[in-house]
């Protein structure tokens, strides 16, 4: 049966990542730039990474975010493709559409295979598939990241970031008043929640470390 489940999962996990290329294909130069401003990774008008992999914040925002009155790219794949109802193709577009970002929590490895996680701001428990995830993560590790569900079990939609007391400060030192005034489950929602939690992984390089597998959020 665990054989089954992660055969079933790289199966959707492939497709996660041809609908990730696309919607690359969706995203103007100047979104990216401005994108990768707001969460600290331009100075003096060039992109600066320290780490390579810090490239995946400004993808998750620029393909699965979007400011108020504005789409979002994956809406605007979801709209211009036509994949024949029940296909993998189509049920991870729709899971994709539906992806919540939150601070997760491992809760224990799952006798099936992946790991059982506790969603920390809206609460309940969800069941992983990412192998990478499963070899490292222990019982109470937190990440940030954004989560879909294609399946019994979710994935990620192509990024997850170590959450630490040195993240959560600087989180909380940055957290504006109309912020900090929304419910936890509102507060996970809001487009401004994902981008003050990236730019404090990348004030506090959060991303150093950090290793995408057969992600093409991280070329």
């Amino acid at each position: 049966m665990v054989d089954s489940i992660v055969e079933r999962y790289r199966a959707l996990r492939r497709v996660c990542n041809a609908h990730n290329s696309a919607c690359l294909r969706l995203v103007s130069r100047k979104t990216m730039l401005e994108t990768a401003r707001a969460i600290g990774l331009v100075r003096a008008g060039t992109l600066v990474l320290d780490s390579d992999d810090e490239i995946t914040l400004v993808l998750d925002l620029c393909l699965h975010a979007a400011r108020p009155g504005r789409s979002r790219a994956i809406d605007r794949l979801a709209h211009a493709s036509s994949f024949a109802a029940g296909s993998d193709e189509a049920v991870v577009m729709a899971a994709m559409q539906r992806a919540r970002f939150s601070i997760w929590r491992v809760v224990r490895h799952y006798e099936a295979g992946g790991l059982v996680l506790e969603d920390t701001l809206r609460g309940g428990e969800a069941w992983l598939m990412d192998e990478g995830m499963s070899m490292s993560a222990e019982p109470d590790f937190q990440f940030v990241g954004r989560l879909c569900r294609p399946d019994m079990f979710v994935i990620s939609t192509g990024v997850m970031v170590p959450f630490d007391t040195e993240v959560g400060d600087e989180m909380a030192e940055r957290m504006t008043p109309a912020l900090h005034a929304l419910a936890p489950s509102a507060l996970a929602d809001d487009y401004r929640f994902a981008q003050l939690l990236y730019r404090a992984c990348v004030v506090t390089n959060a991303m150093e470390g950090v290793v995408f597998l057969n992600t093409p959020m991280a070329a």
